[in-house]
């Protein structure tokens, strides 16, 4: 999990990224 001492936008970074490797996992003819 993400501490307190690391701010909002690294989560927010790292949210981003779960999602688009969610979304790759969903459409893998889209990560050309």
């Amino acid at each position: 999990m993400v501490t307190a001492g690391q701010g909002p936008e690294f989560s927010n970074i790292l949210h981003i990224g779960q999602r688009q490797v969610f979304y790759l996992n969903l459409f893998p003819s889209l990560s050309i």
